[in-house]
C-alpha cells in the first residue's frame, strides 16, 4: 500500500455530501446493470457500491481506508470489498485483470499524487471496449474567477485538510490525461450548482 498520506476515517455508511448531486448523474449515465461487472476504485464506505448493486451490477469495491472498508463490509456483506491502494492492485489476485465492463473512480483522482498510475490500473482491469467513468471537482476560468472575486480562494483551496485535493482539473486537462493513456473520451457530464459553476464533472471514456 504505497500512498503515504493520511487516510479518510469513516464513522458510518451514510452517503457523502457529493453523492446528493453525483448519484442522479451516474444513474442517468449507467442505467440498469443486468449483471455487468463494475470495479469501484476509491469506494470509501461502500455506499456507491450498494447503489450500483441495487441497479443490477456485480460490484467490487477497493479503498485504502481501513475504517471505510470495515464499514463497507459490515454494512453491505453481500458485496465484495478489497483494502488496497487503488494505484497498486498487483498483489490482489482475487481481482481478475481485464474482467470489468465498467470502472468508476468517483471524486478520487484529485487526491492522488500520481493520477497517471490510476489510469494504468484502469487499463489493466477494464475489458477492451469497457467504460471508464471518472468524476472530479470541476475547475474552469469562469468558476475560478468567481471564487477569486468572492474572496474564497483560500477557503476553496484549503491547505488545512490532510486528505485534501492535490490536483485541480479542468475539462481540457482531464481529457488530456485520459486520452494520453489510450482511452477514447466520449463526452463529459456535469453535476451540482449552475452551468460553468458546476461542482463536479464526469468524464466518460472507452478503452
Amino acid at each position: 500500500m504505497t500512498q503515504n498520506h493520511p487516510q479518510y476515517f469513516y464513522k458510518d455508511a451514510k452517503h457523502t455530501q457529493s453523492d446528493s448531486y453525483l448519484l442522479p448523474v451516474f444513474n442517468d449515465i449507467l442505467g440498469n446493470g443486468s449483471g455487468l461487472k463494475v470495479l469501484d476504485l476509491g469506494c470509501g464506505n461502500g455506499g456507491f457500491c450498494n447503489f450500483l448493486c441495487e441497479k443490477g451490477y456485480d460490484v467490487t469495491g477497493v479503498d485504502i481506508s481501513e475504517s471505510g472498508i470495515e464499514m463497507a463490509r459490515k454494512t453491505y456483506p453481500h458485496l465484495k470489498f478489497v483494502r488496497s491502494d487503488i494505484c497498486d492492485l498487483e498483489d490482489f489476485r482475487e481481482i481478475e485483470k481485464g474482467a470489468f465492463d465498467v470502472i468508476v473512480a468517483m471524486e478520487v483522482i484529485e487526491h492522488l499524487q500520481y493520477p497517471r498510475k490510476l489510469m494504468k490500473v484502469v487499463k489493466k482491469y477494464l475489458k477492451q471496449g469497457g467504460v471508464f467513468l471518472v468524476s472530479t471537482p470541476y475547475h474552469g476560468y469562469i468558476k475560478n474567477l468567481v471564487i477569486s472575486l468572492a474572496g474564497k480562494w483560500d477557503k476553496h483551496f484549503s491547505v488545512d485538510w490532510d486528505v485534501g485535493h492535490l490536483r485541480f482539473f479542468s475539462v481540457e486537462s482531464l481529457k488530456r490525461l485520459v486520452s494520453s493513456e489510450g482511452f477514447s473520451v466520449v463526452r463529459f457530464k456535469f453535476a451540482g450548482r449552475l452551468p460553468l459553476l458546476w461542482k463536479s464533472m464526469i468524464c466518460i471514456s472507452n478503452k
